[in-house]
């Protein structure tokens, strides 16, 4: 059966500017069961020839047929297929993966059986070096197990390039008689210098010189045709994951210096970019609860208003109107503002152990008050008790206003009649500040004082001037954390009007932020415009570590090009090839991410028991970075793939 055929085939290959005739016109034809050993001197073209075979190299000119099929014509997955099944090839210098066992070496021949890897083993006597790896072999053991490697799978054509040439005379003749044992059920062609070992073995000899056959001499004919039956073929297997790991994990070991320098740059920008992430984070919950807790936060002053034939007129919007206007929305009340009396009317004097306090402010609370306003001690239970706020603390040496008593001057005047009276308060708690507070505050019980007011004949009349804008009401949201979308949506209201733009005939409203608001709103675009640059600066970042990544990828690629070429030549399919380098990528990008969230936790913990303020973590920014890290090293990957394709893999094997 009629093996291989070439017709007039011929191959240049270009030194600079000069044309190298390595093969010129050859016709041949190659029989099964023949031992055919290839002879002459070195560069006449012997290696070319069964390069050509394993389609290493595509011929300048003319035809290769491997059982009759044109090798140029034959798809992809059928070339590898038989690359792994149907060829074996033993390279004159071994073509080993250094990194792997012996068996893993073997077991690229991806079909390859164990019992029949163990029983070439045995043969050719290095079954005790099985799972040692190859690069502590000698140049004869290596030999060997490109031997088993080339046999495992029982090929139908056998090309071996010098195999005896790192052997001693006694395994040279293991090695022949054994080829001559396969060469029974296939064809085994030889390259060789020892003309008279081969001799005694072969059965055909073809002598060749300036990439010309100038002698065949056939020792034993095997030219009788037979129809060609395909060899079964196994169902082709992917790189095993266990085989594909090893890989990547012994040869990730052999890189060292710049694998731990990739790892640890990556490393540190995952730590440094998820503390920016918590940073922000934290920054944002802090002004949260800086101000969300305040009693002054949900409180907003409302100013009422109608306007008549141009002419503006101050009337009180009855309830019916009011609710109207606002209680559309369920996370509103509204109240009277009595705030205004009790700091123009009422309280006109505040002394601690006789001294005057200045610059103090007194506001009512609302009526449902979250508990996390409370710094110190508890809530108002009665007329009779207040809270002050963090600032007020500084009068009190020891840090500890609980049950201090303020004497509280009030001075009123009602229908031409001045009221004084002088009131004892006690300090029940301290609530929280805004930042920007550079006020003395006293806190009170809104119901009580409202009583108060009114069975004392004082009503919400005393805040009625005659400027236009008073602030007759308290708009009051229920929940911090709704203020901004309430406030949003009352102002979408047919209803409300700026200020600035006043309305015609019909009944309004406005709504005066307070300062808490403000300073929340205000730091809260601040942090929005500091985390767009985080982002922006993180992205670019991201960026440049990516390509430098891909660089630092294909120089690794670069120094295992020769195992890549070995894989190619042996017919693991392309795409396994580049899925070695991908995972080898997410293995990186896994070490980084691992290490980076380790140090993450061991640094948040060592910051957190350190400073008072607490830091945020932001679940979703770290799932978002890891995310980001494995896309980026995806895209690392794509580099060293673009310029593996590139590379003629014929010319690897050739000059490496």
């Amino acid at each position: 059966m009629k093996i291989l055929e070439f017709s007039n085939v011929s191959k240049q290959f270009m030194d600079g500017d000069i044309k190298v005739n390595a093969l010129k016109n050859i016709n041949l034809s190659l029989f099964k069961g023949e031992f055919v050993a290839l002879v002459g001197p070195s560069g006449c073209g012997k290696s070319t020839l069964l390069n050509l075979i394993t389609n290493l190299y595509s011929p300048s000119q003319g035809t290769l047929l491997f059982k009759r099929k044109d090798i140029n014509l034959i798809k992809d997955n059928e070339w590898v297929d038989m690359l792994q099944n149907e060829i074996g090839f033993i390279y004159q210098y071994y073509e080993l993966i250094d990194c792997l066992s012996v068996y893993d070496n073997i077991s690229l021949k991806l079909n390859s059986d164990e019992k029949n890897i163990d029983i070439l083993l045995n043969r050719l006597y290095i079954e005790s070096y099985k799972y040692q790896k190859v690069k502590y072999l000698s140049g004869g053991q290596r030999q060997r197990v490109g031997v088993v490697r080339a046999l495992t799978n029982n090929p139908s054509l056998i090309l071996a390039d010098e195999p005896t040439g790192a052997l001693d005379q006694e395994n040279s003749e293991l090695l022949l008689k054994t080829l001559k044992d396969y060469s029974e059920n296939s064809l085994v062609l030889m390259v060789t210098h020892n003309e008279e070992l081969a001799l005694k073995y072969v059965t055909r000899v073809i002598y060749m010189d300036h990439g010309e056959i100038i002698r065949d001499i056939v020792k034993e004919s095997k030219d009788k045709e037979e129809p060609i039956k395909e060899k079964r073929k196994n169902k082709f297997k992917l790189f095993s994951k266990k085989l594909g790991y090893k890989y990547l994990i012994s040869s990730l070991k052999t890189l060292k210096i710049r694998l731990f320098f990739l790892i640890g740059s990556g490393c540190i920008i995952f730590l440094f970019i998820s503390f920016l992430f918590c940073a922000l984070s934290s920054a944002s919950t802090y002004v949260d609860n800086t101000y969300m807790y305040t009693p002054l936060y949900t409180v907003f002053d409302l100013c009422t208003y109608k306007e008549q034939d141009q002419d503006l007129l101050k009337e009180n919007i009855n309830n019916e109107v009011l609710s109207k206007l606002i209680n559309r929305y369920d996370e509103v009340t509204y109240r009277e503002n009595i705030d205004i009396l009790l700091n123009k009317y009422i309280y006109q004097e505040i002394t601690y152990e006789n001294k005057v306090i200045s610059n103090v402010k007194i506001y009512t609370l609302p009526n449902n008050i979250d508990d996390k306003v409370i710094v110190k001690g508890r809530f108002i239970q009665n007329k009779n008790e207040i809270l002050i706020n963090e600032l007020f603390m500084s009068y009190f040496k020891d840090d500890n206003p609980l049950g201090r008593k303020l004497e509280v001057k009030e001075n009123f005047v009602y229908k031409g009649k001045e009221y004084v009276s002088t009131h004892t308060k006690e300090i029940v708690g301290v609530t929280k500040d805004s930042l920007f507070n550079q006020n003395n505050e006293i806190y009170v019980s809104y119901v009580e004082h409202l009583d108060y007011l009114k069975n004392n004949g004082i009503s919400n009349e005393l805040s009625y001037f005659n400027a236009f804008f008073t602030f007759d009401y308290q708009l009051v949201i229920n929940r911090p954390s709704e203020v901004s979308k309430v406030m949003n949506n009352i102002k979408k209201n047919p209803y409300y009007r700026n200020k600035e733009n006043i309305p015609s005939h019909d009944y309004h409203f406005s709504i005066v932020n307070n300062i808490a608001y403000e300073e929340k709103e205000m730091f809260s675009e601040l942090i929005e415009v500091v985390s767009i640059l985080v982002y922006f600066f993180i992205l670019l970042g991201l960026i440049v570590f990516t390509i430098f990544s891909s660089y630092v990828l294909s120089s690794f690629v670069l120094e295992k090009k020769k195992d890549y070429a070995i894989f190619s030549q042996l017919g693991i399919k392309n795409k396994c090839i580049y899925l070695l380098i991908i995972k080898e990528s997410l293995l990186i990008s896994l070490s980084m991410i691992f290490l980076g969230l380790l140090l993450f936790y061991l640094i948040y913990s060592i910051v957190s028991t350190i400073i008072k303020f607490k830091l945020t973590i932001s679940i979703l920014s770290i799932i978002f970075l890891i995310l980001l890290y494995f896309l980026q090293c995806l895209i690392s990957s794509l580099l060293p793939i673009i310029q593996l394709r590139k590379m003629e893999m014929g010319n690897i094997l050739r000059y490496e």
